[in-house]
């Protein structure tokens, strides 16, 4: 099946790559969010030590501010559904792919004594057509990384959500990035399962007004969305 969706998404290169160029140039440019990267959700012991590291989602790029983005949202809903406090930091890149994660990011992180981590990562890998070696290598690598880091830390991967659902996109475009995304996230379950992480379902239910004014980025319903459906999972699995 990889195979297939390899030869596949590599023949459809050409449409690809002129209907990408056409997105891109008439695409509206999002931001990250400002407002702190730290907080606490008040609550009962233990606490959650929660971080959120990766690239657009993890830094609310498209929304004003990120009190309303994936990080704070998703230990609101911690807190709300356990009663335990969360404390949570928010490691953003917008536009970063896995390899920077891994090589510029997870190095020069402050160190703490993390009890989850969250790996928003996986879109600009899949839109910027990189192959699965090195997808392989640079998510693989990130999650030596992150374990040789902080050992006692349980990692969550969250699959690529449905391309076919995002407003600013059209087909052939989003049939080919959803078939790469497929590819994706088959390799990055396998190497969850291989290297003591746990890769979440795909977010579900995505409509338009889950995006921000760009029609790319999640919005803060979106990440509300989000946040609830990977809290809800986290806790199952607890």
């Amino acid at each position: 099946m990889r195979f297939f969706l390899f030869v596949i998404t590599w023949l459809l290169f050409p449409i690809y790559l002129i209907q990408g160029l056409w997105f891109r140039a008439r695409a509206d440019r999002s931001y990250p969010a400002e407002g702190v990267v730290e907080g606490i959700v008040e609550g009962k012991a233990p606490f959650f030590n929660l971080l959120v590291i990766g690239d657009s989602s993890a830094a609310s790029a498209g929304i004003a501010n990120r009190a309303d983005g994936l990080a704070t949202q998703l230990a609101r809903k911690l807190g709300e559904k356990t009663g335990h406090a969360v404390h949570y930091t928010a490691s953003g890149h917008h536009g970063a792919v896995c390899e920077e994660i891994r090589d510029y990011v997870v190095p020069n992180l402050k160190w703490q004594e993390y009890t989850h981590i969250v790996i928003a990562l996986s879109t600009n890998d899949i839109k910027n057509f990189h192959s699965v070696r090195r997808w392989i290598k640079g998510f693989g690598g990130l999650l030596f990384a992150l374990h040789a880091k902080f050992p006692e830390a349980q990692l969550w991967w969250m699959r690529p959500y449905d391309f076919r659902c995002v407003p600013s996109l059209s087909q052939p475009l989003t049939g080919i990035l959803n078939l790469r995304a497929m590819m994706f996230s088959m390799v990055a379950a396998e190497l969850c399962d291989e290297r003591g992480a746990t890769a979440t379902p795909a977010l579900r239910n995505i409509e338009p007004d889950d995006f921000c004014e760009d029609g790319f980025h999640a919005g803060e319903k979106g990440f509300q969305k989000w946040a609830e459906q990977l809290s809800d999972y986290m806790i199952e699995k607890l």
